[in-house]
């Protein structure tokens, strides 16, 4: 089995990255090994038809917890009113 190394270009020419690419044939006989291999790498692959490129594989990433996600922001945003205060005094009727 033999997969290749190439650099694409996804819509950002600046933003790209080495990927790893596969043939649908090769992929049909060895998927089971490169769905491991993407498994312990977390790499992507993309799968080529005539070199074209038609499929995208991916590990599914853990979702982050409500804590984990606004971590970064802890202690660093400052209310200076109530935010359930209700806002239908400041709109005027149609």
């Amino acid at each position: 089995m033999s997969m290749t190394m190439v650099t694409l270009s996804i819509r950002c020419p600046e933003r790209a990255r080495h990927m790893l690419t596969i043939s649908k044939s090769k992929l049909k006989t060895h998927m089971l090994q490169i769905f491991r291999q993407i498994e312990q790498t977390g790499e992507e692959v993309i799968v080529t038809d005539n070199n074209r490129p038609v499929l995208r594989i991916l590990p599914v990433k853990p979702k982050r917890t409500v804590e984990e996600l606004f971590a970064p922001y802890r202690g660093r945003i400052v209310f200076h009113e109530d935010p359930d205060t209700p806002t239908i005094d400041e709109w005027s009727e149609p």
